[in-house]
């Protein structure tokens, strides 16, 4: 598990708020952590710089939580795409000055992967018919909630924004990116930045606001992938190369960590619900049946026993 040294510029969310409009946002940066994610799987470029890019959202999004909870990002791909889905999920820290968990992974079509462009968008990879999904379990009941919207310009920040103005209906802009510094040996990085324009209290504020938003969309343009993929360009500078005239106020990151959440007890429970001829079809040549994590690789090796205490349990 890699955890970002202190003071380290990656692998951490960085909520921040403009002073002169009232617009709140954060930025994320991924290095170390996201390399030991896409190492697992020894992913091909181009499958490996979506899986990026997708990390990068579910952490800005799952930073927003106000409670303990997990939020789930899904890009689903129709039955004959390249793609069949890739998927980051966030998990709350547990505490303050906790770190909280990140993982991700996909599932892919080699053959027909390796005949796509590395630069296609997502409805190349996922099928016209592909879609967006949201998953988000909060408060003391982890109760659970879906929204699921269309691979808009087959971009996931595009896919983002519209999520945003159906579920929230809060003004939303939204830029990933991802990639290589320099040589194809070297670490992956991943970066976003998401902006909103929150709503105000009066009449009168609204009156004195109507170039704000227009004006701080301007800047938020002006910001560079190679700016946001930047080893050395820290958070708070690039937010007040970008915002300083609007007052730029930062608050505490929220450093984030390769963590999985996959157990012996969670995989029985799994494989109880499957049927006897399911179970059978994973049974290896040592009689016991094998179950890798499709996360964090691990293998559980489990036998009749673990599946008897499951099911009297239930």
């Amino acid at each position: 598990m890699v955890v970002a040294a202190e003071g380290s510029r990656d692998d951490r969310v960085r909520p921040f708020s403009l002073e002169r409009v009232p617009v709140r946002g954060r930025i994320v940066r991924l290095g170390p952590m996201l390399d030991e994610i896409l190492a697992l799987h020894g992913y091909p470029e181009a499958i490996a710089g979506q899986l990026a890019r997708l990390s990068a959202l579910a952490a800005l999004l799952g930073s927003m939580l106000k409670t303990k909870g997990r939020v789930t990002v899904q890009a689903r791909g129709q039955a004959d795409a390249p793609l069949s889905f890739m998927v980051a999920d966030y998990r709350a820290p547990d505490g303050p000055g906790e770190a909280a968990g990140l993982r991700a992974y996909a599932a892919f079509d080699e053959a027909a992967a390796a005949r796509l462009d590395e630069d296609a968008d997502l409805v190349a990879w996922c099928g016209s018919r592909g879609d967006l999904a949201f998953t988000l379990e909060s408060g003391p009941k982890a109760e659970r909630w879906q929204g699921i919207v269309p691979l808009v310009d087959g971009d996931l920040a595009r896919a983002a924004e519209h999520y945003f103005e159906q579920s929230e209906q809060i003004p939303t802009r939204l830029t990933l990116a991802a990639g290589r510094r320099g040589t194809a040996l070297a670490g992956w990085r991943a970066g976003g930045l998401l902006i909103q324009h929150m709503p105000t209290g009066g009449n009168e504020e609204r009156e004195a606001d109507t170039d704000g938003w227009p004006r701080v969309q301007m800047l938020f343009e002006t910001l560079r992938a190679d700016e946001l993929l930047d080893p050395v360009l820290d958070d708070d500078a690039l937010l007040w190369r970008l915002f300083h005239e609007e007052g730029v106020r930062v608050f505490a990151p929220v450093p984030l960590a390769h963590r999985c959440s996959c157990s012996r007890d969670k995989v029985c429970a799994v494989v109880a619900e499957l049927s006897s001829d399911e179970r059978e079809h994973l049974i290896g040549e040592d009689g016991a049946i094998s179950v890798r994590c499709q996360f964090c690789g691990r293998a559980y090796h489990l036998d009749p026993s673990d599946f008897a205490t499951v099911e009297q349990g239930g």
